[in-house]
């Protein structure tokens, strides 16, 4: 149960209290959690994305995303600016690293940041409305899913931070679930064209991160923030293409 309040601690801000001493194996163990976090953030989207039916459309899908961020507490979205700010700044690893811990947003980050969040309005207020429960639902369990499998197969980038706790760890058990998990979330909504969407949406964050652990031998907590918004992005667009085309 710690390590789950500490999942939910860590990737909302949801008020928990945790008893007693927490130590690093209830850290790592919490990534098994992050998928369940997914399924509650969703939960509480889709209900939210109900507004569509007493609001404009657009103006509920803003709500949605605004709530997303509340829920979180921006964490993601801060991590995509700082990445951003990071790999437009920087010609090597460690002044890479060095912008991204700087509190402060730059300009790319800034601009980084608005396309992002104009993105993602667009992408979901053209999503038939028949849709939208759906994939409001799975975008936060694919995203977080998304996390559990960059923390098992990345390393730290850094020598010491928050993140080390939760990158690198070698437990099989939550990738595995990971994938269970989302896939059956998907499947329920989308039933066989789960495996399509899921497979589909992966490819460009696989190619995001093989291009930061490349550039900087590993993963951050920003980059790892970042692959979490451009996760929700692609699964969102897979929907979308798949619904034009006809499929969905």
């Amino acid at each position: 149960m710690k390590s789950f309040l500490l999942a939910l601690q860590f990737l909302t801000r949801i008020p928990v209290s945790i008893k007693g001493s927490v130590d690093e194996n209830h850290l790592k163990m919490s990534v098994l959690y992050f998928p369940i976090v997914g399924i509650l953030i969703g939960g509480m989207l889709t209900a939210i994305a109900q507004l569509e039916y007493y609001l404009p459309y657009r103006v509920a899908m803003v709500i949605v995303i605004a709530s997303e961020a509340a829920l979180t507490g921006a964490l993601h979205i801060d991590g995509f600016a700082d990445t951003c700010d990071g790999f437009s700044g920087g010609r090597d690893k460690n002044r890479i690293l060095e912008i991204m811990r700087d509190s402060r947003i730059g300009s790319i980050g800034a601009l980084g940041l608005t396309i992002l969040l104009l993105l993602k309005l667009e992408l979901l207020s053209a999503l038939p409305r028949t849709l939208v429960s759906e994939t409001v639902f799975i975008m936060p369990v694919f995203s977080r899913s998304v996390q559990v499998l960059i923390c098992r197969f990345t390393q730290y980038a850094r020598k010491e931070g928050k993140a080390k706790y939760f990158i690198g760890f070698k437990e099989n058990l939550p990738p595995l679930f990971a994938v269970i998990i989302v896939l059956s979330c998907c499947y329920v909504f989308f039933e066989n064209y789960s495996f399509s969407i899921i497979g589909i949406a992966s490819a460009p964050v696989i190619a995001f991160v093989w291009r930061i652990k490349n550039k900087i031998d590993g993963m951050t907590g920003d980059t790892i923030g970042a692959s979490n918004e451009i996760s929700e992005i692609t699964l969102v667009f897979t929907v979308l293409v798949l619904s034009v085309i006809g499929i969905l």
